[in-house]
């Protein structure tokens, strides 16, 4: 794939994230909007693969390949919603703080991290086992974090 040219529809004014996976030799991305569903489309086809229903308010989505499984964080619910990556299914609901914003896996750790903006704390989770391993408080709403080399 040499270039891929997003449009908004109608229905799509919100802002869309682009976050992607290379599955086998083709690259299937998948996009997020503020509203209630979340789509993966393959790229090279155009096709759209699915979507994951019944979310509240969507920011953002962390992959995990090595897991077969996908992460979104739905501020509207406040937690993060888990799924898996080929069927596309909700295999589980974490709580996290109050309106989780930024998600994201960080490699060096193994963790997925949500910055939540309404409780001004961070949960980390286990990717593995789709649990809250802990929470960090924060002295103003986080947003997205910085990373380095090393975590």
């Amino acid at each position: 794939m040499d270039s891929l040219q997003i449009r908004n529809t109608a229905e799509d004014r919100a802002a869309v994230s682009i976050h992607y996976t290379v599955r086998s030799s083709r690259v299937v991305l998948h996009l997020d909007t503020t509203r209630e569903a979340r789509r993966s489309v393959d790229a090279d086809s155009g096709a759209i693969l699915g979507s994951i229903p019944d979310l509240k308010r969507v920011h953002g989505i962390a992959l995990v390949p090595d897991l077969g499984r996908g992460f979104i964080s739905d501020g509207g619910a406040d937690e993060a919603v888990v799924f898996d990556l080929k069927t596309l299914k909700v295999t589980g609901h974490i709580k996290t703080g109050g309106n989780p914003d930024c998600i994201f896996y960080e490699p060096a750790s193994k963790h997925i991290f949500t910055m939540n903006g309404k409780s001004n704390d961070a949960t980390v989770i286990d990717p593995a086992t789709a649990t809250v391993v802990a929470t960090f408080q924060w002295a103003a709403a986080p947003s997205t974090p910085w990373l380095t080399a090393r975590g």
